[in-house]
């Protein structure tokens, strides 16, 4: 099978290489009380759901707006990690509006890594140029088939 994309210069993210992880800031926005932030994330295979720290998680506000908290543990290295899921309303990524991303806050304030997880990759085709230090996003449309379109370019996750 083969699979050629095109990929377009506006639909890519600048990384920077960084103790050995490749990390890129992206937008998020908590559209229920209108905060958003940049959050440099370490782009993260291993990891199946996307880890926002505690700091973030205060700056975009998501205790106070209303969005629904669950408590939860994931595992990391061997441990579980106490922490809590809930829905980030937006990420903006090469281009792509991607919504309600299911994130983990752990509760330990230590743990400082924001990783992007693999249920938002897996959502895009992508191609790294490490002499640019760009990656290149397209939307994987196997996946897309299975989520309703807003408008242009933004497409949900079901729930």
């Amino acid at each position: 099978m083969k699979i050629a994309k095109n990929f377009l210069q506006g639909n890519s993210e600048k990384f920077t290489y960084k103790n050995g992880h490749w990390n890129i800031e992206l937008k998020a926005m908590n559209s229920l009380n209108s905060e958003e932030t940049e959050i440099d994330f370490v782009l993260d295979t291993g990891a199946n759901i996307t880890i926002i720290n505690p700091s973030y998680f205060e700056t975009l506000k998501i205790a106070e707006s209303g969005i629904e908290i669950t408590p939860s543990k994931t595992k990391s290295y061997g441990s579980d990690v106490p922490g809590k899921v809930w829905i980030l309303p937006f990420l903006f990524i090469g281009g792509f509006t991607v919504k309600d991303v299911y994130c983990f806050t752990p509760n330990d304030p230590r743990r400082t890594h924001n990783l992007l997880g693999i249920k938002v990759l897996a959502k895009f085709y992508t191609m790294i140029d490490p002499v640019k230090s760009r990656i290149y996003f397209e939307k994987h449309d196997g996946i897309l088939a299975d989520y309703k379109m807003l408008s242009g370019e933004v497409f949900v996750t079901p729930k």
